[in-house]
């Protein structure tokens, strides 16, 4: 990788590189296992008794659960190959809160 200086020019290199992937036929998001994750703890929010399955089924697809699980990975992507120095307290912050 090409020495960049300035978290938005390496934001605007990421987000360059994900568009690469995907024009060339690249799935970020194709993991099973946490789009179950997600779909499962979204649907602990809905109110089950209340809702018939049509109506579950349609809150799942309007939140749009492949979308939140490719902007978490994503997130969790750049901020990994953010600068230590000074985004080192946010990353063990996360990684506590999480564990």
């Amino acid at each position: 990788m090409p020495f960049i200086r300035g978290q938005t020019t390496v934001l605007t290199y990421f987000k360059y590189l994900v568009e690469l992937i995907e024009h060339y036929g690249g799935d970020i998001v194709n993991d099973t296992v946490l789009i179950n994750y997600e779909t499962t703890e979204f649907k602990k929010t809905l109110d089950l008794v209340a809702l018939t399955d049509d109506e579950v089924n349609n809150a799942i697809l309007a939140y749009d659960i492949p979308t939140v699980v490719k902007n978490k990975l994503l997130a969790v992507a750049f901020l990994r190959r953010s600068d230590r120095e000074r985004y080192g307290d946010l990353l063990r912050d996360l990684q506590n809160s999480y564990a």
